[in-house]
């Protein structure tokens, strides 16, 4: 699947700019022990347009404060579309 325009000029800006109107928001990826430590490292995106997986960074993020453009989350049901 060939990511959008939309999607592509996203891929690499700061995590501050806002998502483009194709993408739904899809959950957070965190690491840490639930209730204690828990750290949010980025909202996940799935744009309805391309079906291209988008990553909003946050500082714990990787890279931090920056979107990128990834597969599709280990833990989002096979076959499921936002």
């Amino acid at each position: 699947m060939k990511a959008c325009d939309l999607c592509l000029d996203l891929d690499g800006k700061p995590s501050s700019v806002p998502p483009h109107a194709g993408l739904a928001a899809s959950g957070v990826g965190a690491f840490g022990v639930p209730g204690r430590n828990m750290q949010k490292v980025q909202d996940n995106w799935h744009c309805t347009d391309c079906g291209t997986w988008m990553f909003q960074g946050t500082e714990q993020g990787t890279p931090p404060n920056v979107w990128r453009a990834g597969e599709r989350p280990a833990d989002w049901p096979e076959g499921g579309e936002a």
